[in-house]
């Protein structure tokens, strides 16, 4: 009995008296970022780590932490990652990459083998934001962002929080690159170039990474990219876009609007392609001296759609199916090599579910806030 006893007793102590194969976390690099550039007949690797001391920066303001780096090269991605293997001192954790750039450069020449690459290698977080570099990756990388904020917290990282006040070419993770690239449609992809005349800590310019326009995949080929002027009309017409300012001047009045929360879908009717746009529509500033409010609607239907028109052509001139017309077809089993329906967009309709005049909504406040002093 006694055995019994102490046999149940010990039993607890060896099944929890501690981890199997534990890690402490201070023991691993903590990799948030991934770039791969190609020059010379190289590949060329980037690593960016995560720095503890930057997370936790609030502790200990005065002192910016470091940005790590490593880099490797060599003729294959595979031997590129054996020198950053070779010079990294501590085991790399894939777990927390947030962030993959790849240059234009290997795009252009090897597009098909890198894409390979991400879509077949299982280290690699497939809800990583995917994205096309302007500039040398080691700049991107180190860019700074506001307050000293590590690029955790950068619109890179994070681009969704900024689309509600600054929408621009929606971002794309990896697992939806690995869905679409196989698929009749183009992948468009942020590109990131940088700029040093906005941000400024004291009257020290800042370099800041900010999306500059859209590269376009096609079946693992890279067709080009077009500027985010070019790609007005692409904003505009896109389900992830969320407020877009439009201003223009009439009748030398300037007239500001923002339109919200676009509803875009295609139809096809005798052979032609339709792109349907709602949008919710609110004035923002407009002179005493402006058009009614219903020709001010005319007007900004007739801008959004020669941007959209613009946006179309330039990317069909790259061969780039901007719109999704080629998939639209595909899923409806029409789409045939010599189709009898156009893959560009033929006609644009352009509907404003709701219009908010804000300057009658201010008027009216200031009336109520006038009634109210009087009395």
């Amino acid at each position: 009995m006694k055995r019994i006893l102490l046999l149940i007793c010990i039993t607890p102590v060896l099944l929890l008296g501690g981890c199997i194969d534990f890690k402490e976390i201070q023991l691993q690099s903590y990799a948030v970022s991934f770039a791969v550039d190609y020059k010379d007949d190289q590949y060329e690797l980037f690593l960016q780590f995560l720095d503890f001391g930057n997370v936790a920066k609030t502790e200990d303001a005065e002192n910016k932490a470091p940005v790590w780096i490593v880099k490797g090269t060599g003729t294959t991605i595979e031997a590129a990652l054996d020198q950053i293997y070779s010079s990294v001192q501590v085991p790399i954790n894939y777990d927390h990459i947030n962030t993959i750039l790849l240059s234009k450069s290997v795009l252009e020449q090897q597009s098909e083998r890198i894409l390979t690459f991400l879509t077949t290698r299982h280290t690699l977080p497939y809800t990583s934001y995917v994205y096309v570099i302007e500039k040398p990756a080691e700049e991107i990388m180190t860019t700074d962002n506001i307050f000293d904020y590590p690029m955790l917290y950068s619109q890179m990282s994070q681009p969704e929080d900024m689309q509600e006040l600054y929408s621009t070419i929606p971002a794309i993770r990896l697992h939806e690159v690995m869905r679409n690239i196989g698929e009749p449609n183009t992948v468009v992809i942020p590109t990131i170039a940088l700029d040093t005349s906005t941000l400024h800590e004291d009257r020290n310019p800042v370099t800041s990474a900010f999306f500059s326009g859209g590269a376009f995949l096609q079946d693992h080929a890279y067709l080009g990219w077009l500027s985010r002027t070019d790609l007005k009309g692409y904003i505009l017409a896109n389900n992830e876009t969320i407020r877009y300012l439009i201003e223009f001047v009439e009748d030398d009045q300037n007239i500001l609007v923002e339109v919200t929360e676009p509803s875009v879908s295609l139809k096809d009717e005798d052979g032609k392609t339709l792109l349907n746009v709602k949008y919710k529509l609110g004035i923002l500033e407009m002179g005493m001296k402006s058009k009614s409010p219903v020709e001010i609607q005319n007007r900004i239907k007739e801008i959004i759609e020669q941007e959209i028109k613009k946006a179309d052509d330039k990317a069909s001139a790259l061969g780039a199916d901007l719109f999704g017309v080629k998939d639209h077809y595909f899923r409806k089993g029409t789409l045939k090599k010599e189709s009898d329906h156009s893959l560009s967009i033929d006609q644009i309709n352009i509907h404003f579910s709701e219009v908010n005049s804000m300057n009658k909504t201010q008027l009216e406040l200031d009336r109520k806030s006038n009634r109210l002093f009087l009395r």
